[in-house]
């Protein structure tokens, strides 16, 4: 083989995995590709519940507001329809058997979204789920937020990821789904 076709398989190889390792890790983010249109939220419970009950549920979905100066859940909404972080709490039981929680993204007017899109507002549905205990309905709580603010479930391997899949007993957000959430809305 000649001097300058091996020089250029080097090079040509160098410069393949120097993309792959830059850009690959992006490419597997566990992020989605759509978001909020703002990061300045206010919130909103369906059905009632105390200022000291929704104080204390609110606490889960900040575990990953508190991560990024440029998400927040300002304050209470005027009305469920126009809040923009929505939370349904043990309200209904899940439409397939063993379901503990889904997050549906809306625009301003209520039209239906997908992960794909830039959503103006986004409901977190933690279901009556008889599996469940409580810690799993508060770690299901933090899981659907995280999809809210653009997380996707976690396929990084090892520890606990709160965006796994799946009752958990924890509630933390790792520090790999920490820097993934900032990767996305900035700190």
């Amino acid at each position: 083989m000649s001097k300058i076709i091996k020089r250029t398989l080097i090079v040509s190889s160098t410069i393949v995995l120097l993309l792959f390792f830059l850009v690959g890790n992006n490419a597997f983010a566990n992020t989605f590709s759509g978001k909020y249109t703002t990061g300045n939220l206010t919130w909103k419970f369906a059905g009632s519940y105390s200022s000291e009950t929704q104080k204390k549920l609110l606490k889960y979905p900040k575990k990953w507001t508190a991560l990024s100066s440029k998400l927040n859940l300002t304050e209470e909404g005027n009305s469920y329809k126009y809040s923009r972080f929505r939370v349904r709490y043990k309200l209904t039981k899940p439409p397939t058997s063993g379901l503990l929680g889904r997050t549906f993204f809306f625009t301003k007017e209520g039209s239906s979204l997908t992960y794909t899109d830039r959503w103006w507002k986004a409901t977190v549905s933690v279901y009556n789920n008889s599996d469940a205990n409580t810690t799993n309905k508060h770690a299901t709580l933090v899981h659907e937020a995280g999809h809210a603010f653009s997380m996707a479930h976690c396929n990084h391997p090892g520890k606990k990821h709160i965006m796994h899949q799946g009752l958990k007993n924890y509630t933390s957000v790792s520090t790999y789904e920490k820097n993934e959430l900032i990767g996305k809305w900035g700190s």
